[in-house]
């Protein structure tokens, strides 16, 4: 926390180095004003986030940032006015409004119960997918796994994740953001291409999808500007539900530390009573971690189900 003396009104801007540890995160602040200065002054301060941008401004001491969700703080603004004075800007949260899970289907509003735990798999099915599918059976958990066609060798082992009970849903086909965030038309038909894998594996398409790099990525913006808008209305009015998460194992490049992965993931859950977990069952350190979670979550009172139509949709903000 940080706190200002008595002192000369302020503007200032810190500009936050991502540290030599990445596992190590800055991710949200609180800033007070104390003594006279508090009588005052009302001091307000934003946060700009990886893959969001500048969020609302927060105010004596309310936190600003995104605590729990693995995006990091890149810059820091302050501003200190006379104490009833207007906020700098807009004061809106916008990060927790689209976290919040809305209900995935008209008439059949989200109710998973409490102290639920969702953990999906992305990027498989791949070497290690049996490995975790093991696992799961050993402790009749339920997953989702969000899947793609990149390993051919394994793609058998989409139906033996719908045979053993766990929901498949589309990732993508490619994974290559050049080419389906070229257009929308681009991203629809890889998906569709994707789709019709699952169908050949199981029987069956399906209409639940989680966007590569997550609704909130910018990667896209690099392709075409906007797409994300675009196709989250598109494919959400045509009866398809996204899911992103709000907690990340930070498996995507964070660690390689299978205790690191087992941290992030039960300290992430414990902040929330529904928990969207995100793994990659590519990653040989993330599924080494998957038992000691589901043996922290039964431990602790947690239920571990698969996404289904009762599942919230956790969204993030839309940035392109």
């Amino acid at each position: 926390m940080f706190r200002i003396s008595d002192g000369s009104p302020l503007c200032l801007m810190v500009l936050y180095p991502e540290p030599p540890d990445r596992s190590l995160r800055l991710e949200a602040i609180q800033i007070s004003l104390t003594g006279a200065m508090a009588s005052r002054f009302d001091i307000y301060y934003r946060v700009h986030v990886q893959k969001i941008g500048w969020m609302g401004w927060a105010k004596n001491g309310a936190s600003a940032g995104t605590e729990g969700y693995s995006y990091r703080m890149e810059a820091i603004q302050i501003k200190l006015v006379l104490k009833g004075s207007s906020a700098p800007g807009s004061t809106s949260d916008t990060f927790r409004k689209y976290i919040a899970p809305p209900a995935p289907n008209k008439g059949n509003p989200a109710n998973p119960g409490h102290k639920v735990i969702y953990l999906t798999f992305d990027d498989g099915p791949g070497p290690y997918t049996k490995q975790l599918l093991d696992v799961l059976d050993k402790y009749n958990v339920k997953a989702t796994f969000f899947v793609t066609a990149a390993y051919p060798n394994y793609q058998n082992m989409i139906a033996q994740e719908a045979s053993r009970g766990h929901t498949v849903a589309i990732h993508t086909y490619t994974h290559d953001y050049a080419k389906i965030y070229a257009s929308d038309s681009a991203y629809i038909a890889d998906m569709n291409k994707m789709n019709e894998v699952i169908k050949a594996q199981t029987g069956s398409y399906t209409k639940y999808f989680r966007f590569p790099g997550g609704s909130s990525n910018t990667v896209s913006r690099k392709y075409n500007r906007g797409i994300m808008t675009r196709l989250s209305n598109t494919l959400t009015a045509n009866g398809y539900s996204y899911y992103d998460w709000n907690v990340s194992s930070g498996d995507a490049g964070e660690t390689t530390s299978t205790s690191q992965v087992v941290k992030n993931v039960t300290s992430g859950c414990a902040k929330h009573d529904i928990s969207v977990v995100l793994q990659h069952d590519v990653k040989s350190y993330s599924v080494n971690a998957v038992e000691q979670i589901i043996q922290w979550g039964l431990a602790n009172g947690y239920t571990f189900r698969a996404i289904d139509a009762s599942a919230p949709t956790v969204h993030h903000p839309i940035a392109n």
